[in-house]
């Protein structure tokens, strides 16, 4: 079983990079105004003949020396920290959307008001709002210039992270890669000023890696269970992200009675953090709500006649005229009927949110200089350049995998450490292709895009070698 999977996992990851190749070439064709079908066919060829030249560029798989000019951790941070401080400034920003209620709710925390809007208790998702409650003090109201603080916090904090990450796993040259890959990638720093929930996701889950790669000793997995909680707290479709952590012990072959112990770990420590708030959601609604009741709308909304993969104010059945449970009930059951009568059109509308979830990476763009900017930028040219930008950014992470497709290096994600990393982007991947999709949903994981570019372009011999005996 373990060399199927490792056979399984190996294949998917020869093909991903191909798959993204044809989403941002899909995706750009079909925001131009193609039908999805002639798309699709055109970013087929286009990929095919892209995909050939690269793999066959020596160059490009000859990127060791890329190594020689990486700067000093320092210098990384303080060129990640002067782009961030220069987009705050020159694009402020304003609350609105999904970033306004999670300002809003943690603003009435912080007043002494009841955790509701719109006639909702648990609707939204507390985990955020009640981080921001926590980090203000409880006293401070939030503001543009307190949420830039933050994440530019979180940023400094997903740094060191990132680089303990890679040199538990490599040498100090590429674990500092891959944070001048974080310093320069556009969407964390487009996103300084807005109230964004998967930059705090991103750390949590990088984290998370990080100590599970750490230590096997089950203090470690407590405190890694209970940051887990914390994540399904604030993106509750992360609670089955523990999987990941299960996986990867079964495949580096640790005892089974750690790996036991280690699931009860899991368990417990996520119930730790979770259940004080299923008791409060019981306490409201007389029954068993475990974190929010956005679930089934969510899912409906993603799976229905009118779904086309991303955002949908609602789906062909109107449930906004439900109370909160009701409708939680409703879209489950709507949603589970659509896919069991529609299989075809639900595969069909799968690949689709799994090209809006590859096919680009502005979001950041979108929300900076669109949605919440205080001025939108109204030059379509300027803000079609920057996404360009971002976009191409996104891209050449994946042409630099692409690049070594065909190379042994494509081993690296069987490696025993890389496994925990490489799944953690797939759990993502493959839950969004059942919900909704787009480029932001990818935010909270593209740290292991960062260490597996980090893996290619060193030596193999720099992988750090352990032990295939079982762990104790």
């Amino acid at each position: 079983m373990v060399a199927l999977f490792g056979s399984l996992h190996r294949i998917v990851w020869r093909l991903l990079p191909f798959v993204a190749l044809f989403a941002c070439i899909a995706l750009s064709i079909i925001q131009a105004g193609v039908s999805d079908s002639l798309a699709y066919l055109m970013a087929l060829v286009a990929m095919l003949v892209t995909s050939f030249v690269l793999v066959r560029l020596k160059r490009l798989k000859d990127t060791r020396k890329l190594l020689n000019y990486v700067p000093a951790l320092s210098t990384i941070l303080v060129i990640g920290v002067a782009l961030r401080l220069v987009w705050f400034f020159l694009f402020p920003t304003i609350f609105t959307s999904d970033s306004a209620t999670y300002v809003l709710l943690a603003n009435k925390l912080i007043s002494g008001q009841d955790y509701t809007v719109d006639n909702t208790y648990a609707y939204w998702p507390a985990g955020y709002p009640l981080f921001l409650f926590a980090v203000h003090l409880g006293i401070f109201t939030i503001s543009q210039l307190t949420i830039a603080v933050l994440n530019m916090t979180l940023y400094l904090m997903a740094s060191v992270l990132l680089f303990k990450l890679g040199k538990l796993m490599f040498e100090q040259k590429p674990a500092l890669f891959a944070v001048l890959l974080l310093a320069l990638w556009p969407t964390h720093i487009t996103l300084i000023g807005i109230a964004s929930k998967e930059l705090l996701v991103f750390n949590i889950l990088l984290a998370c890696v990080y100590l599970f790669l750490l230590s096997p000793a089950l203090k470690i997995r407590l405190l890694l269970a209970i940051l887990l909680g914390l994540g399904a707290l604030i993106q509750p479709g992360s609670i089955l992200f523990v999987s990941v952590f299960i996986v990867a012990s079964w495949y580096k072959k640790e005892k089974f009675a750690l790996q036991l112990a280690s699931i009860a770990i899991y368990l417990l420590g996520m119930l730790m953090v979770i259940s004080p708030w299923s008791y409060r959601n019981y306490q409201i609604f007389n029954e068993f709500v475990l974190i929010s009741t956005n679930g089934g709308s969510n899912l409906y909304r993603a799976n229905n006649e009118l779904a086309s993969g991303g955002y949908l104010a609602k789906g062909k059945v109107d449930l906004s005229h439900l109370g909160e449970l009701a409708r939680n009930a409703r879209g489950h059951q709507l949603a589970k009927q659509w896919i069991s009568e529609n299989t075809t059109d639900f595969l069909q509308l799968s690949f689709r949110k799994m090209v809006l979830f590859l096919g680009g990476d502005s979001a950041g763009i979108y929300n900076s200089l669109r949605r919440s900017a205080q001025q939108p930028v109204k030059s379509a040219y300027v803000y079609y350049a920057f996404k360009f930008f971002s976009t191409l950014y996104w891209l050449i992470l994946w042409i630099c995998l692409l690049a070594h497709v065909n190379s042994a290096k494509i081993e690296l994600v069987n490696d025993k450490e890389l496994v925990a990393v490489a799944l953690s982007f797939l759990y993502f991947f493959t839950v969004h292709a059942i919900f909704e999709s787009n480029a932001k949903y990818h935010i909270p994981v593209v740290w292991a895009l960062f260490i597996l570019i980090a893996a290619y372009i060193s030596d193999r011999d720099l992988i750090k070698t352990k032990t295939s005996k079982p762990i104790a």
